[in-house]
Parts: structure tokens; sequence; C-alpha cells
């Protein structure tokens, strides 16, 4: 309902339900207080306002998923480039990646070689039936051995972030350790899945 029911409204109902002064009374109070805060102004059934409530939600859900969420960083960023070096200092006593955890590669190795072949398979599979596998002249059997490469990656580190409690993941292309491939695929559909909240 957009409009006030003035003939039939119950002003004693009102009265002693209304949030208006306790509205105002709270923004006076956080505003005071220098407390970050958003308003929405507009009826629930407007899809404006209804975008502008969703909007604010998703930034509040990152906010709070954020002072405790684990990311693990898998080896350590590019050596000697300067783009991704940046001040090791910081990260290193931990000033703003005090959430971020640096794990060695064959530490989650052991985990890919213990993913068995059937599970493996099984993932291979869905990798098939989901995504459109371009061949290019290349032998369909060595392709597909490549492939359960990815699968064995993936379910390994997941596997690992599930037993170490990792929400998120990032890795590079600099160290393989014991790994037989580096992980493209497994570690763009990790990404994938470990949506914060989720």
């Amino acid at each position: 309902m957009n409009e006030i029911p003035y003939d039939s409204i119950d002003m004693d109902f009102m009265n002693e339900n209304q949030s208006a002064h306790g509205d105002r009374e709270y923004g006076h109070i956080v505003t005071r207080m220098r407390i970050e805060r958003k308003v929405v102004v507009g009826h629930w059934s407007d899809p404006v306002v209804q975008e502008k409530i969703a909007s604010w939600m998703r930034t509040a859900v990152g906010v709070i998923e954020s002072s405790h969420i684990r990311v693990m960083r898998v080896a350590d960023n590019m050596r000697n480039v300067a783009v991704t070096e940046g001040d090791k200092v910081e990260g290193t006593v931990k000033i703003r990646l005090g959430k971020w955890m640096h794990i060695r590669v064959n530490e989650i190795a052991e985990s890919v070689a213990a993913v068995s072949e059937s599970d493996t398979n099984v993932l291979v599979d869905e990798y098939y039936e989901k995504y459109d596998i371009l061949l290019e002249g290349r032998d369909p059997e060595e392709f597909r051995r490549h492939v359960a490469v990815q699968a064995q990656i993936e379910l390994g580190f997941e596997r690992f972030l599930d037993e170490k409690n990792y929400q998120a993941i990032v890795t590079h292309f600099g160290d393989l350790g014991a790994l037989n491939q580096l992980p493209g695929v497994a570690i763009q559909r990790l990404m994938g899945k470990l949506r914060i909240g989720a």
C-alpha cells in the first residue's frame, strides 16, 4: 500500500507500533557517533528501493564475511616482478594480509595425490558434459588424460581447503612443486565454488 489509509487507520495501534520516532532517534545517535549506515527511502514494493536494499545487503554480507574469511595463498606471488611483489614487509607481518595464509604447493600436492582414480573420472565426466571440449587435432584419449590431471587437482585442492577451513584461494603459475600441471581449470572452478557467504 503506497497511500496512508486515513479513513480506516487505527490511530491507537499506529501510535503503539510506529517506528517514526525510534528511527529518527537512532539516526540522530549514529550520526553523532559517526557510525556509517545506509538509509533507503521509498516503498518496499518499488523496484528501485528493492535494488538499493539488495545492493546494501550484498555490501553488508561482504563486510561481515571479510572479518573472518581465511584466504589460502598457494605458494607465493610471482618472484622478481614489481607488479606482483608489492611491499612484502607489510604482507609478511600481516598488516594488510592478516587473513591470508601462505601454503607451500607440496602441502596441497599430497591431498591431490590422494584423490582416487574413480573420483577423478567422475569429475572428468562432469567437465565433458558441462564444457565444450575443443580437441583441435589432438588425440582424444591423451587430451582426456590431461583433463584428468586438472580434475584430480581440483578435488585435492577442494578437500584441502575444506579440511583446513579456508573459504577462498589464490594461486599463481610460478611454482608447480609436485603437481603435474599448473592448476588452471581447477583454480577457476574453485573460485566459482568458494563464493563468500555460501
